[in-house]
């Protein structure tokens, strides 16, 4: 019988329940923030997410730096209940260190682990955390040079010791920054999570740059170090919605995950910043999944929602954690997607691929 890691110690994967297999719950993506002071008459700097404005933030959820910060323990105790109400059990917290939102004294990722490890008591979710560091823009840089091999040790030991101190150890690698095209630091980062892989067995979760096709060049890597596909989940192709993309990450035997639920935004690219154009909408995604159904893809598929702004929360308008089990199956059932491949996809593959 399978085992991970989880906050509340070592648990069989049969016994997590339904597993949320993608979000973030103290986060900060202030990186991302184009720095455009007013627009909308939106002053980006120092507005706070309200109900003016978060039809702008509908279009483009960059406007607002105070967007891009989830940090306030008791409004993620609220969220949680949503999910929890809805017939969640656990999430798997993919958030690297350098999206942690907080500014303490004490060490970061200590003190983040704390105040998981409170919330998931205060709300009886159980949380399966990551190790692992984002994309080259915000990589720490004590690491930068250190090579693959000391990389991976520092993967292993949060993986088998613990993150930080804390004693609680991670369960999950990633999700591993990539960008478009993958730099030399973000291709040693997937070389060291090769191998903390081949040491742990850790399944390994990629960030690929939503605008992105460096997919199959992240599967040619892990290749490499002898990385079966089956262990690997590819983050974030339900941006753009490009078929063939995704079937070819799909026959390599990878799963791939459509992460980017409740984010329909039509954001204008321009140049410099980090959102490179429109996202698809629900509908869309629901429809992909369905004819990758019809192809016999439906034991490779992961959906969740990624959620990493405010706008997001219950609290700010937005449809919260719960929102693939509120609002995505009834839509998945409503498109005539067969309920067998829905049950699947929501409640069997995450455990499938941790196991």
């Amino acid at each position: 019988m399978k085992t991970i890691n989880t906050i509340a110690g070592e648990k069989n994967v049969c016994d997590l329940g339904l597993i949320d297999p993608h979000e973030h719950i103290f986060f900060s993506a202030v990186s991302q923030y184009p720095g455009r002071k007013k627009i909308y008459d939106i002053n980006g700097d120092e507005d706070k997410v309200c109900l003016e404005n978060v039809g702008a933030l509908r279009r483009n959820c960059y406007l607002l730096k105070d967007n891009l910060v989830i940090d306030d323990f008791d409004t993620q105790v609220k969220e949680l209940s949503y999910f929890k109400n809805a017939g969640g059990n656990t999430i798997i917290e993919q958030t690297p260190l350098e999206l942690t939102p907080f500014d303490v004294e004490t060490d970061k990722a200590l003190y983040a682990i704390h105040k998981l490890k409170e919330l998931s008591e205060a709300t009886g979710i159980n949380f399966i955390l990551s190790t692992g560091f984002f994309t080259d823009d915000v990589f720490p840089a004590r690491y930068r040079d250190v090579g693959e091999a000391a990389l991976s040790r520092f993967f292993i030991s949060e993986l088998t010791e613990g993150i930080a101190g804390s004693g609680i150890k991670a369960g999950v690698i990633g999700e591993i920054g990539t960008g478009m095209p993958i730099t030399p630091t973000e291709e040693m980062q997937l070389r060291a999570a090769a191998l903390a892989h081949n040491e742990t067995g850790a399944k390994i979760n990629i960030h690929l740059y939503p605008w992105g096709k460096e997919a199959l060049r992240v599967l040619e890597i892990l290749k490499q170090y002898n990385v079966n596909p089956q262990n690997i989940c590819m983050c974030h192709l339900d941006v753009q919605l490009d078929y063939d993309h995704i079937k070819e990450v799909l026959d390599s035997g990878a799963y791939v995950e459509f992460d980017d639920f409740g984010k329909e935004f039509y954001i204008i690219s321009e140049p410099g910043e980090f959102a490179g154009g429109a996202f698809a909408m629900d509908i869309e995604r629901v429809r992909m999944l369905k004819r990758l159904v019809s192809e016999g893809y439906e034991k490779q598929l992961l959906i969740t929602n990624d959620l990493c702004m405010k706008s997001m929360l219950h609290k700010y308008g937005g449809w919260g954690y719960d929102h693939i089990l509120h609002n995505i199956v009834p839509m998945m059932r409503q498109e005539g997607m067969d309920s067998k491949a829905t049950e699947r996809i929501v409640y069997r593959n995450p455990q499938s691929f941790l196991e």
